[in-house]
């Protein structure tokens, strides 16, 4: 099949789909489309058609295309000139300090009355105003620990 035959049988494909799809938009039934289905209308602009088939396909190319993607060869003078590798590999993102990662500490969950917790969030934050730092952890730890120390 020569691709202006297969180009002509893909057009008059694509333009009875059209009308059947028009058709269906208008809830027409195939019944009713008859003669209308095999008459020869123009449902879209032949010229924006003619644009459309002329317009070259994608081509996906089989193997890396050498003009795209240039890669420098390798010699020995790069090979040489290049950062000395060391066996661990550089770490992304933020360092692992803190509480979560620190295996000494474990997250629990309590729940206490709002009034109780905007009040000691209220005098914690006084505190930091005064140049003390308490987190609310190490709030909760002090008082766990001394309610442990007074029951012995």
């Amino acid at each position: 099949m020569k691709k202006s035959d297969s180009n002509e049988t893909n057009e008059s494909k694509f333009k009875s789909l059209l009308k059947v799809s028009q058709a269906s938009r208008e809830n027409i039934s195939e019944n009713e489309l008859g003669e209308e289905a095999t008459e020869e209308k123009p449902i879209i602009d032949e010229e924006k058609l003619e644009e459309r088939q002329s317009e070259p396909e994608a081509i996906t190319p089989t193997e890396p295309s050498k003009s795209l993607n240039p890669q420098p060869k390798l010699t020995e003078e790069t090979t040489t000139t290049q950062a000395p590798q060391t066996d661990t590999p550089k770490q992304m993102g933020r360092p692992k300090v803190g509480k979560r990662s620190n295996n000494n500490f474990k997250q629990v969950t309590a729940y206490i009355e709002n009034a109780t917790y905007k009040k000691v969030k209220f005098a914690l934050a006084q505190l930091e105003d005064e140049g003390q730092k308490l987190e609310f952890s190490e709030l909760v730890q002090e008082l766990l620990e001394s309610w442990l120390e007074a029951r012995r």
